[in-house]
C-alpha cells in the first residue's frame, strides 16, 4: 500500500513527479473508497409575500400617487407589499404609520417626487419621521440668551436716550 501523506508531500516539493501504473491504480482505489458527501447546491430563496392588508396597503400607496400624477406607471404590487411587510415586520411599523408619513412625503414639496414607493419611504423613514416632528412641532418663541438679552436692553436704552422709544 502506498502511503497518501508521502506522496503529497512529494508532490508539493517536486517541480514533477513520476508514478507506475501499479502506484496510480492503488491511488485511485483508494480514491474511490473515500465516501463522497454531495452538497446541494443552494437555490435562491423567494421572498416571503406580503399580506392581503399589505397589498391593500400599497394600493392605497399607488391611488395617493395617481391623484397626484395621473400618468403613474402601475407598479408590482406584490414588490410593493413585499416592501410593506418588511417594514411592519421588521421595522415594526403598523399600516397607519405607514400611510401617514407616505401621505406626509407625498404632501412636502421636496419629499413628493423622492418618496414614490414603499422601498423608498422605507429607507428614507428616519429622515421623513424627524423632518415631519420638526415641521408639526409648534413654533416656540425664541428665547434670547444672556448675550441676547443684554443687547436687546441696549438697544432698548439707546433708542430711550436718542427719543425713539419702542
Amino acid at each position: 500500500m502506498c502511503d497518501l501523506s508521502a506522496l503529497r508531500r512529494l508532490a508539493q516539493e517536486a517541480a514533477e513527479v513520476t508514478i507506475d501504473s501499479e502506484t496510480l491504480l492503488k491511488l485511485l482505489d483508494a480514491a474511490e473508497s473515500i465516501p463522497v458527501r454531495l452538497v446541494p447546491t443552494r437555490t435562491k430563496r423567494e421572498p416571503r409575500p406580503g399580506t392581503e392588508q399589505d397589498e391593500e396597503c400599497a394600493r392605497w400607496m399607488f391611488g395617493v400617487l395617481q391623484a397626484v400624477n395621473p400618468t403613474a406607471k402601475t407598479p408590482n404590487f406584490t414588490t410593493w407589499a413585499r416592501d410593506v411587510r418588511l417594514m411592519r415586520e421588521c421595522d415594526e411599523r403598523t399600516h397607519k404609520e405607514i400611510c401617514g408619513l407616505f401621505r406626509w412625503a407625498q404632501n412636502n414639496s421636496f419629499w413628493c417626487a423622492n418618496i414614490l414607493s414603499p422601498v423608498k419611504l422605507r429607507k428614507q423613514w428616519d429622515t421623513l419621521a424627524m423632518q415631519r416632528r420638526r415641521d408639526e412641532a409648534p413654533k416656540q418663541p425664541t428665547q434670547l440668551g444672556k448675550q441676547g438679552q443684554t443687547t436687546a436692553q441696549n438697544a432698548q436704552r439707546w433708542l430711550e436716550e436718542h427719543g425713539h422709544a419702542a
